[in-house]
């Protein structure tokens, strides 16, 4: 997925989140972080933190591969998942849910006011 605004991103998640059928609501949040400038060049680095709560380990496999569609050179750069104890008895058969914050980064090309490029 190419990135041209940081909205974008945020809609992708969107629609990715009604795709693979995570619960309304499962995207707790999207922060777009500060963009740093990767040197002396037109790209900045930019970063989007993404809070997702009681969602399947599928379902968060799915979004994240639904992120890259081999156009960008969008990662993941940080995960951590938090297992949320199950309300229902042990003998359940529905799935394990988790708490599950990741990091996406990708490059923008933000030209420097003085290039003259």
């Amino acid at each position: 997925m190419e990135v041209k605004e940081e909205g974008e991103l945020s809609s992708k998640l969107e629609s990715l989140a009604s795709d693979f059928g995570l619960p309304k609501g499962a995207i707790t949040s999207i922060e777009p972080q500060a963009p740093l400038r990767i040197r002396s060049s037109n790209y900045d680095d930019r970063s989007t933190t993404v809070k997702m709560r009681n969602v399947t380990l599928q379902q968060t496999i799915q979004v994240m591969l639904g992120l890259d569609d081999g156009t960008s050179e969008m990662k993941i750069t940080e995960l951590q998942f938090s297992f949320i104890a199950s309300r229902s008895s042990s003998t359940s058969n529905s799935p394990e849910t988790w708490e599950v914050d990741f990091t996406v980064s990708y490059l923008l090309y933000s030209p420097r006011p003085d290039s003259n490029l």
